[in-house]
């Protein structure tokens, strides 16, 4: 008799679930089941089992999974020593802090790094007196058989990861027994557990790293500090990897979906005595009518049996307990929206469970029966007994046998099954460049004009729109700062944008932009209420505009836009303004007019060189556009 007491029976009811749920997983996987639209074979990966809590069913599932050779991602959360293949680096580094451990020593050649199996252990160990098993595994390994070839390879492979570990550290170690040989480390347990422990194995070496960044790397130091620790691993599994069945709770899959979700629990549900059970002090609030409201006051001791006690703390009682099955249906949706294609509801009967209970105390399993009856679904056999199975295909033929009907009587107008017109993307037009979107005249957009202007001196700026933006700058920052600081910043914009000029042309810049700022005929431009370089988007005359304002300025009487020219030496006359210019102003004013249809709205250019404000008719820039 060696079977420990606890250890479930064969006939075990979440055994035989977990079982049954692995049979119809490896039916669909070992066929043709065609799945999704358009159809394809099951994969591993379109499989997600959900499970409330951590309990017994999740862990059945996740062994039972392993049981049927099924490619499964194992749990989505572990803590880092009970994870396998952990414990098994544990043991090397018991073993390498202590010679005499026999029992770190067993388990390490029982991992799958060395693969002895239990004979082959029981040979090692049994009959070797007061030897230890370390001195036994090294005199085996001068032997010829397959027992001494194992033994020849553990004796060196450990020899040479407690050499690594007493020079430089945990990590060095670990990582080198699991990189080392071929196959790697690595490779021998995935030949074994499958890909399931590369998340806990990380995070054993990430967690190595830490401890040596911060402590003496010693295999001692991390071997105490890794067994004070109860670090969980939790796996990414948001993927959907086609190769691996899921297994998470509901809390850990939202915002997840899967093609097929089983719910393993379903019959779960927290008893409501669970709520005081480890905390009997309860907070008393002050309540109206039938409804409780808690609020911060005194507390109470709340007695564990059922409907005793003082009348406020049966209502805090209740209150908690209507909340926790609120949470308990809502959680029920999230786990059901899981699913795309099928949704599958089973679980292991509670006990006690009384089927003619209200409403209000069922579990997800009732509540999914008493749904389905009342739609009228008939149970079919399945592999343990009765199902409801509700298919979407029974209520679409109704549908489709409805529409029909519809149809002739209604007919669908033509544009429901004509295709739409292609989508041509339009690019925005930029005012300043005119309605074709050309690159406007250097003379005309902010630089010296040859004929009209004494020609560039060596030393001079020579990017074609350098004056004009250093310009722009000068008077979209300067009308915001004090008067007497208006030159020292002046200089520092100038710097940040030519900062190659000559000092006598930037100074030029700056003597140009004070005029301007400085005259009280445009004192209105830049006072209060004024808007510097205001961006404006939308589309006017069969054109996408995207431009930008130099200065805007909203009254309750009327709207005023100036767009700064630095040209040299300005027209005298609105109608020898080039056309681009005239398009940009127009461009402006239709915008504006949408924005403030209850004013009127005028334009005006500041030429900056002369300096001359020049208002511009909207007469003259009707039909610009097109």
């Amino acid at each position: 008799w060696d079977t420990p007491v606890d250890a479930p029976a064969p006939n075990d009811p979440r055994r035989q679930l977990a079982d049954a749920i692995c049979e119809r997983i490896k039916g669909w996987l070992g066929g043709d089941e065609p799945l999704g639209n358009p159809e394809r074979p099951v994969r591993p990966g379109d499989v997600l089992i959900l499970c409330q809590t951590r309990g017994p069913q999740f862990h059945e599932v996740v062994r039972a999974l392993s049981r049927h050779g099924i490619p499964a991602a194992g749990a989505d959360k572990v803590r880092l020593k009970d994870d396998v293949a952990v414990r098994d680096l544990i043991a090397l580094m018991r073993f390498a802090t202590n010679r005499g451990d026999c029992l770190s020593l067993a388990e390490l050649l029982k991992s799958p790094f060395w693969g002895v199996t239990e004979e082959e252990l029981f040979e090692l160990a049994h009959g070797r007196e007061r030897r230890r098993l370390w001195t036994v595994v090294r005199e085996r390994a001068g032997g010829t058989d397959a027992l001494a070839a194992k033994c020849r390879l553990a004796r060196d492979e450990i020899e040479a990861a407690t050499t690594q570990g007493r020079r430089a550290g945990a990590f060095a170690m670990l990582s080198g027994l699991l990189e080392r040989g071929s196959p790697t480390g690595r490779q021998r347990i995935a030949r074994r557990l499958g890909a399931v422990p590369d998340e806990a194995l990380e995070e054993l070496l990430a967690e190595a790293l830490e401890f040596e960044a911060r402590h003496p790397r010693t295999v001692e130091g991390f071997l105490a500090h890794l067994e004070r620790s109860d670090g969980e691993v939790k796996k990414e599994q948001g993927g959907g990897a086609a190769s691996a069945v899921r297994v998470m709770t509901v809390h850990g899959a939202k915002g997840l979906e899967a093609p097929i979700v089983f719910l393993a629990d379903a019959a779960y549900l927290k008893k409501p005595s669970d709520v005081f059970g480890r905390n009997p002090l309860v907070t008393l609030g002050a309540g109206e009518g039938d409804a409780f409201v808690p609020e911060p006051g005194c507390l109470a001791c709340a007695p564990s049996a059922s409907g005793a006690g003082p009348a406020p703390v049966l209502a805090a009682k209740a209150h908690a307990d209507a909340r926790r099955l609120a949470e308990y249906r809502r959680l029920f949706y999230v786990a059901a929206t899981r699913a795309a294609e099928r949704l599958y509801v089973c679980g292991v009967p509670r006990q006690g469970r009384d089927e003619e209970a209200a409403d209000e105390a069922c579990d997800w399993h009732a509540l999914s029966e008493r749904a389905l009856r009342r739609m009228g679904c008939e149970a079919v056999d399945g592999p343990m007994g009765p199902v409801l199975r509700y298919e979407a295909g029974e209520r679409r033929r109704d549908d489709e046998a409805r529409l029909a009907t519809d149809e002739a009587a209604h007919p669908a107008p033509g544009w429901l099954t004509r295709l739409a017109e292609p989508e041509r993307a339009t690019r925005a037009v930029l005012p300043s460049r005119g309605p074709l979107g050309e690159e406007a005249d250097p003379a005309a957009e902010g630089e010296d004009d040859g004929a009209a202007y004494p020609p560039r001196a060596p030393g001079q700026a020579r990017e074609p729109y350098l004056r004009g933006n250093a310009l722009h700058r000068l008077l979209e920052r300067l009308p915001d700062v004090a008067p007497e600081a208006r030159r020292r910043v002046g200089r520092a914009l100038i710097a940040s944008v030519a900062p190659g000029a000559p000092a006598s042309e930037a100074e030029a810049w700056l003597r140009e932009a004070m005029a301007v700022l400085e005259d009280e005929r445009f004192a209105a431009v830049f006072g209060a209420g004024s808007l510097a370089e205001v961006p404006v988007v939308g589309r006017v005359g069969g054109h996408a505009v995207r431009g930008q304002v130099d200065r805007l300025l909203v009254t309750d009487e009327e709207v005023v836009i100036v767009d700064f020219k630095s040209n040299r030496p300005p027209p005298s006359d609105p109608a020898d303004v080039s056309d681009a210019v005239l398009f940009q102003l127009a461009a402006y004013e239709a915008l504006m007019r949408r924005v403030y249809p209850d004013r009127p709205v005028r334009s005006a250019l500041l030429w900056t060189y002369a300096p001359r404000l020049m208002p511009v008719p909207s007469a003259m820039l009707a039909g610009r556009l097109g």
